[in-house]
């Protein structure tokens, strides 16, 4: 921890004012998740306990946890503030844990069981199975590869991961990748045409997969060398974050990893973007010790 930014970040997470997309904005969820994960990472779960408190707050009572605070949807920060409040409990004893967030991760959990994204029939347009069903940003949409891997996560941190849904979302995840290696946000093949695939959804959808039986066809093994091709001192920050998060749960965190989290974080902050792409560099540099890794570890782990 002794790079300046990495301290310097760390110390900005400690206020309010930096839990929202931008220093000074009002709050919102994933930034808010994430200076969590990202205190409680390194060893400041005391100050973690201010963005904690904030998810409960936000939360509504049927258990989603939407993206503002004055807005009733979208709700897939829902899964990012279970990851964050299970994060917390792992550093407790037991009855604390009881007291403190079991009750917001069920409330929690139970919505997102009841949270789907709509089928789309299959047919010859799309390469991907469209009638397989995941999470999606905003109801009454298809389910997409992000928000399904964030879900994913989630329940496999709880020690929920053999949930039927789950096991559907993580089909889907394998389903998405490209075959030519990576991801994109949730198509692979429209009219005959592959999509490009894009860094940050990679590393997200290897993430949600790691410890998981590999049933893409070589897919996964593709989406993981797209990544180690991809990515260095060049990488945007939140498009690196993810790659070395995803690269880690593998075991296949590149040596120069710390330096280029160095450098990225540099450029970022020079030019103001605090969060949440500088949290991430913050989670990224944990490497194995990382809240989002220790859940491949889980009793989830499918």
């Amino acid at each position: 921890m002794s790079e300046k930014w990495l301290t310097a970040t760390l110390d900005r997470l400690c206020e309010p004012d930096h839990w929202g997309y931008r220093p000074g904005q009002v709050p919102a969820v994933e930034p808010a998740a994430l200076a969590a994960l990202a205190l409680i990472g390194h060893g400041r779960e005391v100050a973690a306990q201010l963005p904690l408190q904030w998810l409960v707050k936000a939360q509504r009572t049927d258990g989603r946890v939407c993206s503002a605070t004055d807005a009733e949807a979208p709700g897939w920060g829902t899964a990012m503030a279970i990851i964050a409040w299970n994060a917390a409990n792992r550093m407790m004893g037991k009855s604390e844990r009881l007291a403190e967030y079991h009750a917001p991760i069920e409330r929690g959990l139970a919505w997102l069981l009841k949270f789907s994204g709509k089928p789309v029939k299959s047919h010859g347009k799309f390469a991907h199975d469209g009638e397989l069903i995941g999470w999606p940003w905003v109801g009454e949409t298809h389910s997409w590869l992000e928000p399904t891997a964030w879900t994913v996560l989630a329940f496999r941190a709880v020690g929920r991961g053999h949930e039927p849904r789950i096991a559907v979302g993580l089909q889907i995840l394998q389903d998405r990748l490209l075959p030519s290696g990576g991801a994109n946000y949730g198509n692979t093949v429209v009219l005959g045409h592959e999509l490009m695939p894009h860094v940050q959804p990679t590393g997200l959808a290897v993430l949600a997969l790691a410890g998981v039986p590999d049933q893409s066809h070589g897919k996964l093994a593709g989406a993981l060398r797209y990544l180690r091709e991809s990515i260095g001192p060049h990488t945007t920050a939140a498009s690196l974050a993810y790659a070395l998060l995803g690269l880690a749960a593998h075991q296949q965190m590149p040596p120069a990893a710390r330096q280029w989290l160095a450098a990225v974080a540099d450029r970022a902050t020079g030019r103001g973007a605090w969060l949440p792409r500088v949290t991430l560099l913050a989670l990224a540099e944990l490497t194995d010790r990382c809240p989002l890794l220790n859940i491949i570890n889980s009793r989830g782990a499918a």
